[in-house]
């Protein structure tokens, strides 16, 4: 006999509650507006009420808005506001508008403009809506056609987990593990694998609990519970017999996720987690959802209770129609075999690519792609306990990869040269590696060492592949990256559009990886200020994205970071910011606050500032940057220099300090000859700087000594019309009509 105890109650889902603090609480239509987008709307005009009920909240998420100069009291009070989800900061007065970052605070953004404030506040809470939606949609559309190798979604977890999790070994220590969860929320039993199903059943909190890690994706939990699912979905898979029925169900739905199925029709779906359909279904008393009804049509798999039926989450279902009326929503749906050919399709893809990946190592190349890079290496950690020989140097890569992704790039290092050196990868497989390793270079700022790797790496391609392969593209683009870093921008865009032209012919036209072929062509336009050409790179990019990832992938973060600069540099400059503040929000989300992608983020609200004349908010932008580039990077890092240098310019045109200025420029030179001495592009605008310091100071003929000494260099450098010569051609001509 089971006895049932109740979930933990920091088990329970989390809901939204908005707080919001205006000491007067004049704001009449935009409290219309925050009731209409959430449940939970409290509003405070006194702020010791307000952080009193923020400490009485311990699971539910907190939105806070806060208003004007108020906005000091989240500094006042980090220790309380550092546990708050989300924090906006209006301003009612434009003139009044500062920007804030703070590493831990999630400030989303700062505004004055109420589109822009709705529209991220309802992005945040659909985000959020989105992780306890029960169901999971894919938009079969064209799928046969496309390369589905960097599409992710839960559905594709869903589908490959059921898979992956098979690959374990169901042991006595599996068994063990299963155990020991039974044991905190249930009396012992001696377990029989045959009774799997009968234990699900009839036991409501084993059903919450799988159902919860399935949906949250606990890959911790999952794993000491694989013994138990292994064995549920095999007593599913041999007990059936099928059978045409209509069966009806009564669920709940929240109102976020009804209109996600009102916007879905059409396209197929599965549970996140086992579907059971039964008459006397006990279902959540809660206000805030909906109740629905469902209709499923279906070859059905039955089991020996005629009035319980049970899908496993691999199940896929087609969204037929919702029918609503004043008193009934009722939503058919039709089982369909779309999962399997989906994920084969899926398979097929990256078997193009990496011939001799299994399953279980390609589940955890998914949940890379889906930034869930924490729980992809544990779930690797776990794989290394129990995989073959075969699967160890696809281990060590992927695992490189996490760390690559979060920024522990001495550990991704490690990990690759682990890979590199066993016996067990071949060399088509080791350029991978290769490149790889030549990314935790790039990263590092060691730009010619990298090169070196990629150019290794393209060796050995274009000796193994076909001249049209997508890792040849890959080789080429990140090639053309280091001429970008070198400001060799005409050989940037050749290595580029290779890749390019390789990656339309190899995908067909449609793949992420043409998006981010787009998107560094569109950087290189960018430093040649081909603004606008850049801008329709970056839209055929978004266009490809946007069919693969949710808003807050970092594919559309980096889009919008490059159209948010494209948009500063045509001095358009309300937009910018608020597209580099949508940037911020998600990589810190997805990162952490002391990531480099925040600083580069922080870098673009830096230049809009300045662009904007704030020129001392600008200053303490610039300086926050530099401190997290520090943090992450060795000191020389060409980042740095360059963050020193924007330091500098903004010392030098907007606080008109030239004297401190020149000390500065000095010392970024000094950097650049130490750690870049061939990148004689940069070291030339450097001394541009510096010329510009000096004839400031109307020390005439030693910024024209500094000017002539950059035109020889980039005369060697650039061809005879490149248009740094003529910036630099420009400021001698500006000096020697000075001294007249």
């Amino acid at each position: 006999m089971i006895v049932e105890k109740s979930l933990p109650e920091d088990d329970n889902d989390d809901e939204i509650i908005i707080i919001c603090f205006h000491p007067n609480n004049q704001i009449e239509e935009m409290k219309k507006q925050l009731n209409q987008m959430n449940n939970h709307v409290i509003f405070h005009t006194k702020l010791e009420l307000c952080i009193s009920l923020i400490q009485s909240i311990k699971h539910d998420k907190i939105f806070l808005i806060i208003f004007d100069s108020y906005a000091c009291q989240l500094v006042s009070h980090i220790d309380i506001f550092q546990q708050v989800h989300s924090i906006y900061i209006f301003y009612t007065k434009p003139e009044d508008f500062k920007y804030l970052f703070h590493e831990q605070l999630n400030i989303i953004g700062v505004y004055h403009r109420l589109d822009f404030f709705y529209s991220a506040l309802e992005e945040q809470i659909n985000l959020i809506a989105k992780q306890f939606f029960q169901w999971t949609f894919y938009d079969q559309t064209n799928f046969s056609k496309r390369d589905l190798s960097k599409q992710s979604s839960d559905f594709l977890w869903m589908q490959l987990f059921h898979d992956a999790i098979s690959s374990f070994p169901h042991d006595e220590q599996a068994k063990e593990d299963m155990m020991n969860i039974f044991r905190l929320y249930a009396d012992e039993k001696l377990y029989q694998s045959n009774d799997a199903i009968q234990w699900y059943l009839n036991n409501s909190f084993l059903q919450k609990l799988i159902t919860k890690s399935l949906q949250r994706k606990d890959i911790d939990q999952l794993y000491q519970l694989r013994y138990f699912l292994v064995d549920l979905i095999e007593n599913l898979t041999r007990e059936c017999h099928t059978a045409n029925v209509v069966i009806h169900q009564q669920i709940k739905l929240s109102k976020h996720e009804l209109n996600h199925f009102r916007q879905k029709q059409g396209q197929i779906l599965s549970m996140k987690g086992f579907l059971l359909v039964k008459q006397d279904i006990v279902l959540p008393q809660r206000s805030d959802l909906i109740d629905v009804h469902l209709e499923i049509k279906c070859n059905l798999k039955e089991y020996q209770n005629k009035n319980e039926v049970l899908f496993d989450f691999n199940t896929t279902f087609q969204l037929e129609h919702i029918e609503e009326n004043d008193q009934t929503i009722l939503i058919r749906l039709t089982a369909v075999n779309y999962g399997q050919i989906i994920k084969e399709k899926y398979l097929t893809d990256t078997h193009r690519q990496i011939e001799n990946l299994s399953i279980p190592i390609i589940f955890s190349k998914l949940m890379c792609d889906m930034n869930e890079w924490n729980q992809s290496r544990k779930y690797l950690q776990y794989l290394s306990i129990h995989s073959n020989e075969q699967d160890l140097p696809w281990i060590e890569y992927f695992i490189g990869q996490t760390f690559y992704e979060i920024g522990q790039l001495n550990e991704a290092r490690l990990c690759y040269d682990r890979a590199i050196k066993s016996n067990k990868i071949n060399l088509q497989d080791s350029s991978v590696v290769l490149s790889a390793i030549g990314k935790v270079l790039y990263s590092q700022g060691k730009y010619e060492e990298a090169y070196d790797f990629y150019q290794q790496a393209l060796t050995i391609q274009k000796k193994l592949y076909p001249s049209y392969h997508a890792h040849i593209a890959n080789s080429l683009d990140n090639i053309g990256l280091v001429f970008g870093r070198r400001l060799q921008y005409d050989q940037a865009i050749d290595f580029l559009q290779q890749a390019l032209e390789i990656r339309e012919t190899y995908y067909e036209h449609f793949h992420v990886d043409i998006a981010i072929s787009l998107n560094n062509i569109s950087d290189i336009l960018i430093d040649q200020r081909k603004y606008d050409q850049a801008l329709e790179y970056q839209k055929r990019a978004r266009s490809i994205c946007k069919e693969y990832y949710q808003s807050n992938h970092t594919y559309i973060a980096l889009l919008l970071f490059r159209t948010g600069y494209i948009l500063y540099q045509q001095e358009i400059f309300e937009e910018s910011l608020n597209l580099s503040q949508q940037t911020l929000t998600i990589m810190k989300n997805l990162r952490s606050s002391s990531h480099s992608d925040v600083a580069y983020a922080l870098i673009n609200i830096a230049h809009i500032r300045y662009g904007q004349g704030m020129h001392e908010e600008s200053l303490q932008l610039y300086q926050q940057v530099l401190a997290l580039l520090i943090q992450y990077y060795s000191s020389d890092h060409l980042d740095i220099v360059q963050t020193l240098i924007n330091i500098d310019r903004t010392l030098l045109y907007g606080k008109e300090n030239s004297e401190q200025t020149l000390d500065f420029f000095q010392k970024s030179l000094t950097m650049l000859e130490r750690s870049y001495p061939s990148y004689h592009a940069h070291i030339a605008n450097n001394l541009n700087l510096i010329g510009n310091a000096l004839r400031k100071q109307m020390k005439f003929d030693q910024a024209l000594e500094i000017y002539n000494r950059a035109l020889k260099m980039q005369e060697d450098y650039y061809s005879p019309k490149h248009i740094e010569l003529v910036d630099t051609l420009t400021n001698i001509s500006h000096t020697l009509s000075s001294q007249e």
